[in-house]
């Protein structure tokens, strides 16, 4: 009886930090929202990039909104044709010539996005640049131009600009299952990316750990997609 008094006396002590540690997580999910979506106010750049997975075209949409109202001083915009081809027709529609267009080489995710904006405006020798994306894609793009790629060293400036789709809210990004399935992407990604850049890449390891880890990597691959395509599915 005396044990069973203790543990349930020990359960009581601890009871204010299990309410504290849901509140805290509980009040991080409603406000993820806030913290993906993190967007700077227009000012005008030497040129402007929309990102590449423009699954919906609103990254373009509003990219080249940017581009009509002046804020590219070069009159030149860059998007990625391999990723995204539509947004080459959308551009051509709107009456904006080829040699207006910059093309991204070899660019795969964001990081060899960013990779290719850097060296891109240091061969130019530009410094400002907007970058367009979708809302919840916008903090991880500020954490790898800074953290990996180094924009602020190389003395360049990036200003983050987030598109309109219909599918994200920032306060309610919880009501749509895309934008749960975004936002679940963006969490897991942020740590992945670093291991992958800061640390693999860094120290020359990356292709080895892929080749050794490729059965691993592609089950990975296969539960990332499951549950991505799981919460894309739900509409609260």
């Amino acid at each position: 009886m005396d044990a069973k008094r203790k543990s349930v006396k020990i359960f009581y002590q601890f009871i204010p930090f299990f309410i504290i540690f849901f509140a805290t997580a509980f009040l991080s999910f409603l406000n993820l929202g806030k913290f993906l979506d993190d967007h700077d106010p227009c000012q005008k750049a030497e040129i402007i990039v929309s990102l590449g997975g423009d699954h919906t075209g609103d990254r373009i949409k509003r990219a080249y909104e940017l581009y009509r109202n002046g804020y590219s001083q070069s009159g030149k915009i860059i998007i990625n044709p391999p990723s995204d081809a539509h947004a080459v027709k959308y551009l051509t529609e709107h009456n904006v010539t080829r040699e207006h267009i910059v093309f991204m080489r070899h660019a795969t995710n964001t990081v060899t996005e960013l990779r290719f904006v850097k060296n891109f405006l240091l061969n130019h020798h530009m410094h400002k640049v907007i970058i367009v994306s979708d809302p919840p894609h916008l903090r991880r793009i500020r954490f790898l131009a800074n953290s990996i790629e180094k924009f602020p060293k190389y003395g360049l400036q990036c200003t983050l600009i987030g598109s309109s789709p219909l599918w994200w809210n920032t306060d309610h990004w919880y009501r749509q299952g895309y934008a749960l399935a975004f936002a679940f992407s963006e969490i897991v990604k942020f740590p992945i990316d670093y291991v992958k850049y800061a640390i693999l890449e860094r120290y020359g390891l990356l292709e080895p750990f892929r080749e050794h880890c490729k059965p691993c990597l592609n089950r990975l691959r296969r539960v990332y997609k499951k549950i991505f395509m799981e919460l894309w599915k739900i509409y609260l």
